[in-house]
């Protein structure tokens, strides 16, 4: 079964499709520590996106995912969970339909799990999105929206390739990496970063781009009509979106070289995406993959980034301006998830 990029439905991009589940969802109140003893299941193996993985990359990534499942099946909150029952998957793909990113790496692999109460019986072949994952060589297991401005029939892509995201914000360290938006670490040797902010320079070419495609768009579904009252609502939105250019280029400019580079935040509301600064109520940081992340010359199964989302991996509340992830009540049994990892070994696993 193909089935979309396994991701927190709070944080489903637009046009990921709804993941399948016979299931209840998970409870919204556990006690892992007084709690009835839960139970391990082990679901089948997932192929993420609808891209292919030849023969030869898929048993190279099952091996990996593998190695992957070993470490967290060691881990005592996931081998004995007490208050909760954790199910967990091996999965692999290419590239994930949702952000539509190709690395340009054969395939990305690791593990993903959902957590249920602790009497629950979930069942091996139904899914859900996942509550925590480990993946190797791929920087969006981490989760995220991807970014449609209003303007837009799609989500944006910066250079026609690389997906803009809502998150990607540096918000701490853990054992000396980078900790994003609160609830994943990116463990590399490279010096490149995994994620670039999306600049107002970028953000406002999308923009004009947008309102370009729009104008196209509009033209072309009006071509041929003769009636007065609608050639007057034509030329009126087509004058519309030639003064709402011109502004935007007025604006690029005029920018300085401090604004040019400055990193956006956007607030979101019905029908509108406008710019604000990075301390504004409901302000998103907003970014991309970075292309130059993966060194594409490496042989195929090497390990060159193992992705960690868990949930209150940063201590403290969850970052502002994001959705939320799993209520407050699981940060007990996700910090003993965290605790309890063998981040040793992980660390170990790369090239």
């Amino acid at each position: 079964m193909i089935v979309p990029f396994p991701v927190p439905a709070s944080r489903i991009g637009l046009g990921l499709a709804l993941l399948v589940s016979c299931l209840p969802a998970a409870a919204q109140a556990i006690d892992p520590v007084h709690g009835k003893p839960g139970s391990l299941v082990l679901g089948i193996d997932q192929r993420i996106g609808a891209a292919p993985v030849d023969a030869a990359a898929r048993q190279a990534a099952l091996a990996v995912a593998g190695n992957i499942l070993a470490v967290v099946r060691r881990n005592p909150a996931i081998a004995s969970p007490v208050g909760y029952t954790v199910r967990i998957h091996r999965a692999f793909g290419k590239r994930s339909d949702w952000a539509d990113f190709d690395s340009g790496l054969p395939f990305f692999a690791g593990v993903f799990g959902t957590l249920f109460a602790a009497d629950a019986k979930p069942s091996p072949n139904a899914f859900k999105g996942a509550d925590f994952a480990i993946y190797v060589n791929t920087v969006l297991q981490c989760p995220v929206n991807a970014f449609t401005h209003p303007l837009a029939k799609h989500p944006w892509l910066l250079d026609g390739k690389a997906p803009v995201i809502e998150g990607g914000r540096a918000t701490g360290q853990f054992r000396g990496h980078v900790i994003y938006d609160g609830q994943c670490v990116v463990l590399s040797r490279h010096k490149e970063p995994p994620f670039l902010p999306l600049t107002r320079d970028q953000y406002v070419r999308l923009e004009i781009s947008a309102l370009q495609e729009r104008l196209e768009s509009t033209r072309e579904k009006f071509a041929g009509v003769s009636d007065p009252n609608v050639r007057s609502a034509l030329d009126s939105a087509v004058q519309q979106i030639d003064n709402a250019i011109a502004k935007r280029r007025q604006e690029l400019d005029s920018m300085d070289p401090s604004t040019r580079s400055s990193v956006v935040f956007v607030q979101t509301g019905y029908a509108e995406a406008k710019l604000a600064d990075p301390g504004d109520d409901g302000a998103i940081p907003l970014s991309v993959p970075n292309p130059a992340f993966f060194n594409q010359s490496l042989p195929p199964a090497t390990v060159q980034a193992v992705s960690v989302f868990l949930p209150f991996l940063q201590p403290g509340a969850p970052p502002a301006g994001l959705p939320p992830g799993l209520p407050e009540d699981w940060r007990p049994a996700t910090e003993k998830l965290r605790d309890q990892l063998d981040w040793a070994t992980l660390e170990a696993l790369l090239q």
